[in-house]
């Protein structure tokens, strides 16, 4: 509720455009740091498993 409010006081300063385009670049950011650990865990476990090992 809070962001869509904040979202909709942003698109009266600076306009409708710049609001979306703000909220895609955010989006965009918030998943990359979200992918990044489960990522390098993902490596690892391909690591730990090709020479049979079981990943820990």
């Amino acid at each position: 509720m809070i962001e869509i409010s904040l979202l909709i006081k942003l698109s009266e300063l600076n306009g409708g455009v710049a609001t979306i385009a703000l909220y895609i670049v955010n989006a965009i950011f918030g998943a990359k740091l979200v992918m990044q650990p489960g990522v390098g865990a993902m490596g690892e476990a391909l690591v730990q498993m090709a020479p049979g090992q079981m990943p820990a």
